[in-house]
């Protein structure tokens, strides 16, 4: 017969099963109830990300682990060796989600993307001896490595093709590779170089410059998990600042070791205090020193950019007219200069606009204006795109056809004549011109052709206006 003692103590232990039983229930259906999603990384680009030990490490890995959690999902590891390996498992759908990347165009096509939720610069890195070079458009004909399958590879090729530049595997091998002189140097982000520079003491190593494209890292899914990017963003929105810097911080410095080795690390442990105190005042210091610099070729940018702006529209006004926006009588004699001995076949035509002093006389000189700038219109609608139009000063234009036989250009001027006829012009309704052209000859020069055209034109305007005339030839179009 069971004693009280005992009844009382199968009685609790009931009690306790029987109050722990749903909870057990709940979190194994719970557990069976997430959702597991492959998932890629760049196995060497600390301290973003990297695999150790075929582990995934480093800043994305604590983010990564906040989404598991927020989202209710198992997020599986699928190693690769190298970035471009893992872009291309993300296209085979081999992995479905990389925590953290950059949006690109030619990533668009398989990829979409969270919101930004990590920004850093990215450097130029030299060795001590090359020069402060300041941005991208300074690296010229050195020798430049950069990381296969990084999107600044994508913007050097659209917006810097000139550039010439070698692809290596990683951004540790480029920097090794800048350390030893086998490149002049290369572009990486500001806190993978601060990694790797101090891991693998590159001690000869500096920042030598600010490329114009940041860091702004993203969750990257394939089209498949689409639908997770909403509570990604949520996710990522709702870390506070202070979670962010503790994730910052715990991987800022953090240097990884296959091998640990416990012989150097009592030996280490002694003066890992100073150390520790020495990186972190070093760190601000960078950081303070990176920040001014930013700051100042910031400014710098602005002005080159506002130079650069004044330089172009001076340039434009020193060789267009202010009225019609053609090419002036300075810039044309200059053009000249450069093509005329591989023109080939080359034709000139000189166009005067008919009766316009009269039109300035009924009409004023801003309805003149306007007519000039219509005129000019025309012309710009007939011409071939290798010809030449300039005005040449008042109500003449000077027309030059490179490649161009005589039957071309002649063809050319009945266009022309044709189109002005036809076209109503504001406010005097309909105008004519007259044109005079001639043939470039050998050994002639283009001041010498425009005289003889010059001639051709003063004999269609007393034939009557409204015509063409060669230089030394009937038109074939008689006066209207």
């Amino acid at each position: 017969m069971l004693t009280i003692r005992t009844a009382l103590s199968r009685v609790s232990l009931l009690l306790v099963i029987a109050l722990l039983l749903p909870v057990i229930i709940s979190k194994v259906a719970h557990g069976a109830q997430r959702e597991a999603i492959d998932y890629c990384v760049d196995p060497d680009w600390l301290p973003y990300e990297a695999i150790r030990d075929g582990k995934h490490v480093g800043i994305s890995s604590d983010y990564l682990a906040i989404l598991a959690d927020k989202l209710n999902v198992d997020f599986r590891l699928v190693p690769t060796n190298t970035w471009l390996e893992t872009l291309e498992f993300l296209q085979q759908g081999k992995c479905h989600l990389v925590p953290i990347l950059n949006a690109s165009e030619s990533r668009s096509q398989y990829l979409k993307f969270s919101e930004v939720y990590f920004s850093a610069p990215n450097v130029l890195v030299s060795t001590d001896n090359q020069p402060f070079l300041q941005d991208v458009d300074n690296i010229g004909a050195r020798k430049l490595g950069m990381p296969r399958g990084y999107r600044m590879v994508e913007f050097l090729e659209r917006y810097y093709p000139a550039i010439e530049f070698r692809l290596m595997d990683n951004e540790k091998d480029a920097l090794i590779a800048v350390s030893k002189g086998d490149i002049d140097l290369t572009i990486t982000s500001i806190l993978s170089a601060n990694s790797y520079i101090q891991s693998a003491e590159l001690n000869n190593l500096k920042i030598a410059g600010w490329a114009l494209l940041e860091d702004r890292l993203r969750v990257g899914v394939t089209e498949q998990y689409e639908h997770l990017l909403p509570a990604i963003n949520t996710a990522l929105e709702e870390i506070n600042d202070g979670h962010r810097m503790d994730i910052y911080q715990r991987w800022s410095n953090v240097k990884i070791v296959n091998e640990p080795d416990y012989h150097l690390f009592w030996k280490a442990a002694s003066v890992t205090g100073i150390v520790f105190v020495l990186v972190f005042i070093y760190f601000l210091m960078l950081r303070r020193m990176n920040w001014k610099l930013q700051q100042q070729n910031h400014e710098l940018e602005m002005l080159r950019r506002q130079l650069e702006a004044s330089n172009k529209e001076l340039s434009y006004s020193s060789s267009h007219d202010p009225l019609t926006q053609l090419y002036n009588r300075h810039h044309f004699n200059q053009q000249l200069q450069r093509r005329v001995e591989d023109l080939g076949e080359t034709c000139v035509l000189i166009v005067d606009v008919d009766h316009f002093k009269q039109v300035n006389d009924e009409f004023g000189h801003s309805a003149g204006d306007e007519i000039l700038r219509q005129f000019a219109d025309v012309l710009r609608q007939e011409v071939r795109a290798t010809d030449v139009v300039a005005r040449w000063g008042g109500e003449e234009f000077v027309i030059f056809c490179p490649q161009t036989n005589v039957k071309d250009a002649q063809l050319l001027c009945e266009r022309l004549l044709s189109s002005v006829r036809q076209k109503s012009f504001e406010p005097v309704a309909q105008l004519t011109c007259s044109i005079g052209g001639a043939r470039l000859a050998e050994n002639e020069t283009v001041n010498e052709c425009l005289e003889r055209a010059d001639k051709a034109l003063y004999r269609a305007k007393n034939k009557g206006r409204d015509t063409w005339l060669w230089d030394g030839e009937a038109s074939t179009a008689p006066a209207s």
